[in-house]
């Protein structure tokens, strides 16, 4: 039987906002494939941020975890909030495509 942690895949989302404080906003990228680990989301964040004309990346990052959700405010960038999703897989086989 395969154990819940097993199951556990994660996500992320930069927003661009005009308030940090809520987040909302412009989805200015989003994973494509799923992490294994949130920290491995945290890192494509990171890059995204580096990558990123439009964004800031220097200085530090505030992660604040909230249950299933990681929220990261960028100390030198207000305008850009990520959002660090988990989600589980679901159980069985996957069903065939027609």
């Amino acid at each position: 039987m395969v154990d819940q942690r097993d199951r556990v895949v994660w996500g992320a989302v930069l927003f661009r906002t005009t308030n940090p404080e809520v987040v909302a906003g412009a989805i200015v990228r989003r994973s494509e494939r799923l992490h294994w680990t949130n920290q491995s989301a945290k890192e494509e964040v990171l890059r995204w941020m580096r990558e990123s004309p439009q964004t800031n990346s220097a200085g530090e990052t505030e992660w604040q975890s909230a249950e299933d959700v990681i929220i990261g405010r960028f100390s030198n960038d207000p305008n850009h909030v990520a959002v660090i999703r988990s989600m589980l897989l679901p159980l069985g086989r996957p069903p065939r495509i027609k």
